[in-house]
């Protein structure tokens, strides 16, 4: 005769299986909502104002404003999407291929090998992520477009430069966001380079030898040449600033004063001239 302990028992009693299927569907499901709702609010905004705006016989500035908006978020975003993709994917096609001598390469192999079945899929996101946040930033810059396309001379000109005011108003601060941009975008595609670079043994800061490939310096020096000459054309247009600089000592008052045509147009000059040389040797560098 054989009696059956309680753990027999409960173990030969049909379990039911674990809702493993039920955390796969709840998550994307909460992130499909999420998006909904996000552009739901943002189909309100946009609604909203075309409504107000053809109360009052004005849809075609609504217009105009949503395509400029539109415009600069793929033209911006898209400049920068595709600067980063290049940017990574040149220093990936260009990574020596030497055994991993010393315990830094070594390290980085592992990772490496981690990172390998999602290479693309990384690059795609990172260059969607900042394309968005480049164009969301340009977008909200909408009205500088705008002034600088409907440029009008104002037939009045500036005593120091002999150019026309109408410049300081529609085309100089385009020009200012337009150079900012540049550099904004040159700054993450140096460090996105330095990143794979350093990943994929390009850069090795442990290494007896050359710390830098041969590839990696000439990607590096070609970025940073590029980054001194929007700064070169940065300290070329801040000698224009100047003639619409507030001063600090007397309120409201704006213009070229004695210190700006004798110390600090001087200094723009001068320091636009060393940016050159640097982007210079930079390019020689490589």
């Amino acid at each position: 005769m054989t009696f059956a302990t309680p753990s027999s028992a409960a173990a030969s009693e049909p379990q039911e299986p674990a809702p493993r299927g039920r955390g796969r569907v709840l998550l994307p499901t909460v992130l499909v909502l999420g998006v909904l709702a996000v552009l739901f609010m943002i189909f309100t905004g946009f609604y909203t104002d075309l409504l107000w705006f053809q109360s009052v016989d004005q849809s075609t500035v609504f217009t105009t404003q949503l395509v400029t908006k539109v415009v600069m978020f793929v033209g911006f975003g898209l400049a920068m999407a595709l600067a980063v993709a290049l940017s990574m994917w040149f220093a990936y096609r260009q990574r020596p291929f030497f055994p991993a001598d010393t315990l830094e390469q070594q390290g980085l192999d592992r990772y490496r090998l981690g990172l390998e079945p999602l290479r693309k899929a990384i690059l795609l996101v990172v260059s969607i992520v900042l394309g968005l946040l480049a164009g969301i930033s340009a977008a909200g810059q909408w009205k500088l477009w705008l002034l600088w396309r409907n440029a009008t001379p104002f037939n009045v000109a500036d005593q120091h430069f002999g150019m026309d005011v109408g410049f300081w108003v529609f085309t100089y601060p385009f020009i200012r966001f337009v150079l900012g941009f540049l550099f904004a975008v040159l700054f993450v595609m140096l460090l996105v380079n330095l990143v794979v670079n350093y990943l994929y043994g390009g850069i090795r800061l442990q290494s007896p030898g050359d710390r830098m490939s041969r590839a990696a310096r000439v990607q590096v020096s070609l970025i940073l040449g590029l980054m001194m000459l929007v700064k070169a054309g940065d300290y070329f247009l801040d000698r224009f600033g100047l003639a619409v600089k507030d001063d600090d000592l007397v309120l409201g008052f704006t213009g070229l004063k004695y210190r700006d045509v004798n110390a600090l147009l001087p200094a723009k000059t001068i320091l636009m001239f060393v940016a050159l040389i640097v982007a210079l040797l930079f390019f020689v560098n490589m």
